[in-house]
C-alpha cells in the first residue's frame, strides 16, 4: 500500500473542509468512514484507505 492510498486525519479534514476534530467526532461515534489503527498505544495513528473514502462518499451521497 502506498502513502498516496492513505489519508491522515488531517488530510481527510482538508478535503472535505471540516475541522480535524469534526473528524475525530465522527471516529468516536461510529458515524465516519472506516479507519485503521496504525501501532498500539501512545505511538498509534489512524489513517483512512483512500478506496473506503471513495466509497464512503458514495453510499453517502445525498440526492435531495
Amino acid at each position: 500500500m502506498t502513502k498516496q492510498q492513505m489519508l491522515t486525519t488531517e488530510e481527510l479534514a482538508e478535503r472535505w473542509r471540516v475541522a480535524t476534530i469534526t473528524i475525530r467526532r465522527w471516529r468516536m461515534d461510529g458515524s465516519g468512514p472506516p479507519y485503521v489503527k496504525l501501532g498500539a498505544g501512545a505511538k498509534s495513528r489512524v489513517v483512512y484507505l483512500l478506496k473506503d473514502i471513495e466509497e464512503w462518499e458514495t453510499t453517502h451521497r445525498s440526492t435531495q
